[in-house]
């Protein structure tokens, strides 16, 4: 198979989801940066008279140590690795340069890249980016992150929607200790609109791959994705009782929770949900769904329980639903969990377990030292080893193949580039709600959904305006309308629609705002149930 990230499928979706906005991808002011020390900030500094549409190009195998704050208060900061072929540029911290390299105060995207969060000595950065703008929003796509020794995204603002896609998240790892540090998110005590992962393999993740302990999250999606080795759960359990739609499907987790746990009647899972503590939302509001997703410990780590057991330590592995939350998921009108699986899978080059089983090891053994370990070569992470030398596609003869929906295969479907171009041409990608269009348009989803019958779509618009909804089946018919109606301006605007003479499916909704003399649009997916 070639470099996992080599091949990117050209997005062929269908023609309904072609209206769907990519709002951070329709930049065209372009200007080069020359790989160095200091040159990227230099250059982003230096661009006293940016437009608005600036995207900042890196250079295919070029390195840029970074020397001081990244930050865009007042702009949009895009950074893209230039076109064709060739490894993604890296930027890692300078020698001098603090934890943090990057504080984000406005939108952002980046796109083609590497992030290391190490510098030339081997030390690891605690925090590496920092999002502090409020309602922000974040557009990852295609992009490597690795080494994190606490969070690698700190999300340190209110009402932000990040969208991830595409990507790997490597190594974030604590060595001397068993603990939660090394996450990939870290929303601590702030409110979020939307997280969505799609697409993404996570390997050697020392700490959650979310941490959140905010007040609400309005949207979490976790779709197609591969996890490989954590040491603590996919998310803090907090998340799974202030999240209002939550959607765990079609992913492939493998030795989540590594260090395994104590015999019991009744095993701890890695996925929890339960009754709502949030704020601003009820109960009937929500929507959780936990389906198609595939569930396994690899024998080299069974074995490791097994001697374990033997020496008086028995461990045992996770299951994927925590027993309360199961609890939870059979009395509740608004959770499910549907074809669920656990199926071992064999990878074609999967990482080597050996140094983290001795690490394992040390730390049950009480040792004052334990080794390091991290996935790649030497456990060393500087500089960035590319191409990455795991390739976690399976073979076809697995059930977990076909287990997806759809009859895809579960996990992160840039290990098989066949089939995700013929999911993304059968329009399988999660609709990106809540982006903005350059006017300050921005869909903000329908509630309830799913809906039995009445649908509410919130919506942000900077100017007073008529607004109208329509909605499509999935073949691109037009089933529904509403009305034009005048709206004022300003967030949380709504619009209702009557969908009760639809059947049960999944729909596509489209809002058209006009104001002065303009029409924009922007497109959201709702599910009808019955």
């Amino acid at each position: 198979m070639p470099d996992f990230f080599s091949c990117r499928s050209g997005r062929v979706l269908i023609a309904l989801f072609a209206l769907l906005a990519a709002p951070l991808a329709v930049a065209q002011s372009e200007l080069a940066v020359a790989p160095g020390v200091g040159t990227l900030n230099e250059t982003i500094a230096g661009d006293i008279d940016r437009p608005a549409d600036r995207v900042y190009v890196l250079e295919r195998g070029g390195s840029y140590a970074v020397t001081g704050e990244i930050t865009n208060e007042g702009f949009v900061l895009r950074l893209r690795a230039a076109d064709g072929e060739g490894p993604r540029p890296v930027i890692y911290p300078g020698p001098e340069q603090g934890s943090r390299f990057f504080r984000l105060l406005g939108d952002a995207s980046f796109d083609g890249l590497y992030v290391l969060g190490v510098r030339e000595s081997g030390a690891v950065s605690g925090i590496p980016i920092a999002v502090q703008g409020e309602g922000q929003r974040l557009d990852i796509d295609d992009s490597v992150f690795e080494g994190a020794r606490s969070r690698f995204f700190e999300i340190d603002a209110a009402d932000t929607r990040v969208y991830v896609r595409n990507s790997q998240f490597r190594n974030f790892i604590r060595t001397e200790i068993l603990s939660s540090n090394g996450r990939a998110f870290d929303y601590r005590d702030k409110s979020a609109k939307t997280l969505l992962i799609e697409n993404t393999s996570f390997l050697g993740i020392n700490g959650y791959i979310v941490r959140y302990d905010g007040p609400v999250i309005e949207r979490f999606v976790f779709n197609h994705n591969t996890v490989h080795t954590t040491s603590n759960e996919v998310t803090t359990s907090s998340l799974g009782t202030r999240v209002v739609e939550y959607e765990v499907t079609n992913n492939l987790f493998v030795n989540v929770h590594a260090p395994g746990q104590a015999p019991a009647e009744r095993p701890d899972g890695i996925l929890s949900v339960n009754a709502f503590e949030g704020s601003g939302f009820f109960e009937a509001d929500r929507q959780i769904t936990i389906a198609n997703n595939d569930l396994f410990t690899s024998q080299d780590l069974l074995d490791f329980y097994e001697e374990r057991g033997q020496a008086g330590d028995p461990l045992v592995p996770f299951q994927l639903i925590q027993p309360s939350s199961q609890d939870f998921i059979e009395g509740s009108n608004v959770a499910t969990a549907t074809d669920n699986i656990n199926v071992p899978v064999s990878f074609a080059a999967p990482p080597s377990l050996e140094d983290y089983i001795a690490w394992l090891a040390a730390i049950r053994d009480g040792a004052a030292e334990p080794p390091t370990w991290a996935f790649g070569s030497d456990n060393a992470l500087f500089p960035a080893e590319q191409p990455l030398p795991e390739d976690l596609s399976y073979g076809t003869d697995s059930p977990a193949y076909t287990a997806a929906e759809g009859g895809f295969p579960v996990g992160d479907l840039n290990w098989f580039p066949e089939r995700k171009a013929a999911w993304e041409a059968g329009g399988g990608a999660v609709p990106t709600e809540g982006g903005p269009d350059a006017s300050g348009f921005a869909l903000h989803g329908t509630y309830p959904n799913p809906s039995a019958g009445a649908v509410t779509v919130r919506f942000d618009l900077d100017a007073p305006g008529t607004v109208s909804a329509r909605v499509f089946d999935l073949l691109g018919r037009e089933v529904l309308s509403s009305p034009p109606q005048a709206v004022s301006a300003g967030a949380g605007q709504l619009v209702s629609l009557d969908a009760s003479a639809l059947p049960a499916g999944l729909y596509l909704y489209r809002v058209t705002a006009e104001t002065g003399g303009s029409l924009r649009s922007q497109t959201g997916r709702l599910t009808l149930a019955r």
